[in-house]
């Protein structure tokens, strides 16, 4: 009776165990993940813990790793997902071998309800849509006043052009040194007569 319940016990730990997906998404230019796959998962403590997961590593840039980023909502590498139950423990970033064997022993403290990865997704779009209209209106205030200062350098220009013109009607020709009227007394026109 003892190795019935002994077996029972083994096979339902092993089905049990055989349900958890450990799934990494990361991205092969990025140092953290190259930490990661090269120095934390291969720590002898760290693989022991990953034989009890099917474990799959997914490059994010795969049509598998689009898949995911859209489903989980996923902003950052690496980042894995422990699956078990219908329901999944994701946890962002690069994680030290300490921290890793705390997330493959205790994944539930991590768990993400699937609820709150779709409203988290609906939440990213909107903000996605409101940023976009912000830029546009930006992008539209901005070639606005660019008009504006246009239209006002213009006149400014227009005006000072006008200005300079009624001076030099009331005073004079330009002098050919400094630009003043010649009906003004300045120094280079005093001391050297102007010739045309």
């Amino acid at each position: 009776m003892n190795k019935l319940i002994a077996l029972l016990f083994l096979l339902s730990f092993t089905f049990t165990n055989a349900q958890k997906k450990l799934i990494t998404i990361y991205d092969k230019d990025c140092g953290y993940c190259q930490d990661l796959l090269n120095k934390t998962y291969q720590d002898k403590d760290v693989k022991k813990l990953l034989k009890n997961y099917e474990h799959q590593l997914v490059e994010a840039n795969t049509s598998k790793g689009k898949e995911f980023i859209e489903k989980y909502a996923i902003d950052s590498y690496p980042t894995q997902i422990i699956i078990s139950n219908e329901s999944a423990s994701i946890i962002e970033g690069f994680m030290n071998i300490a921290q890793q064997l705390e997330f493959l022993t205790n994944s539930e403290l991590f768990k993400t309800n699937p609820k709150d990865i779709l409203v988290t997704q609906s939440s990213i779009v909107t903000e996605r849509k409101i940023i976009k209209k912000s830029t546009s209106n930006i992008e539209t205030k901005v070639d606005r006043i660019c008009r504006k200062y246009e239209t006002a350098r213009t006149r400014v220009q227009d005006t000072t052009e006008a200005f300079r013109k009624l001076v030099l009607e009331a005073m004079g020709e330009e002098c050919h040194k400094c630009g003043l009227p010649s009906k003004t007394s300045h120094s280079c026109c005093i001391s050297e007569p102007k010739f045309r």
